[in-house]
């Protein structure tokens, strides 16, 4: 019997496929996931952790992937199904006078034409944006629906646009409807609605900022890897995932986490009417159905396959 190849499982998946007739494609694909893995990764985020920790894995395993490494990698091989033809579209969705805009997945600061957010891998502030301006601008859209199903998104592009989302407030009405999960930067978007509604069994709040180190100099050691960084500047390598982090590179990073997340909460608090003591006090805590109404991060219940038909009654044409 002739002997397996270790490199046929590789072969034969779309991304290595892929990679082998266009390169260029491929560099691409590492440049985006490359940047997206930065932002979650040194910077503060504001996504709930077990999302967090998922996204990271995934992407990676994909980064990983395109270096030659023979790992499974169900992110890049989805990217690898799509070309140009068929790229999504980010034509706004109105039914009945409601313009329908989603947000179902983890959001980045990606320009709302990038590839990764028209094939529907990611959304994208800038998209969000788009969609909710032309929504405004429309004569034939009465009222704005935000779905929401999301765990958070990156730093970078959430303050901007919820300013830009509270400064529209009133000119059209706004409703967020929480389908399974409202948390973090997403509830941070659905506060700027004038209500929230969400069903028995939704999740929001997540009201924080999360920032997670990961050091490998015990790793390293037992690969029998010394590294010795060489630095103009005591802080240019304080971060480094080569060794542990000292107590002033702690409380570094705790400031800039802290810094983000006082002007989160500020936000939020501001979008809701509520004060900034009260939602600090939640601390960043999720809360499902009637006591997330209780406590004053949703104004009331309604069943997913209805809220539309709900939304039209009210401000629909």
């Amino acid at each position: 019997m002739p002997k397996s190849n270790p490199d046929e499982h590789q072969e034969a998946t779309p991304a290595a496929a892929a990679k082998k007739k266009n390169p260029a494609v491929a560099a691409k694909v590492h440049s985006t996931l490359a940047h997206i893995y930065a932002d979650i990764c040194a910077q503060p985020v504001f996504m709930e952790a077990s999302s967090l920790r998922l996204m990271q894995t995934s992407i990676f395993s994909a980064l990983e992937r395109i270096n030659g490494r023979a790992v499974d990698s169900d992110l890049l091989d989805f990217i690898f199904l799509f070309d140009e033809e068929e790229a999504g579209t980010s034509d706004l969705e109105v039914d009945s006078g409601i313009a329908l805009i989603p947000i179902i997945r983890p959001i980045t600061s990606l320009p709302a034409d990038h590839f990764m957010i028209r094939y529907g891998i990611y959304d994208s502030y800038d998209q969000i944006r788009e969609r909710f301006d032309e929504a405004q601008n429309r004569s034939d859209v009465t009222g704005i629906m935000y779905r929401m199903d999301s765990p958070g998104g990156t730093h970078a592009g959430l303050m901007d646009l919820i300013e830009d989302l509270r400064q529209a407030r009133g000119k059209k009405p706004t409703v967020a409807m929480v389908d399974e999960e409202m948390l973090s930067a997403t509830y941070g978007i659905g506060s700027t609605a004038d209500e929230i509604w969400i069903t028995r069994s939704s999740a929001v709040g997540s009201i924080g900022t999360l920032l997670v180190h990961e050091e490998e100099s015990l790793f390293l050691k037992s690969q029998g890897f010394t590294v010795t960084d060489i630095t103009y500047g005591k802080k240019k390598a304080q971060f480094a995932y080569w060794k542990p982090l000292s107590d002033e590179a702690k409380a570094d990073l705790q400031e800039m986490v802290d810094v983000a997340g006082k002007e989160f909460t500020e936000a939020v608090a501001e979008n809701l009417g509520a004060s900034f003591d009260m939602i600090k006090s939640l601390e960043a805590g999720i809360f499902e159905g009637q006591k997330a109404i209780n406590i004053g991060l949703a104004d009331r219940i309604v069943k997913v396959r209805d809220a539309l038909d709900e939304m039209k009654k009210q401000y629909g044409k």
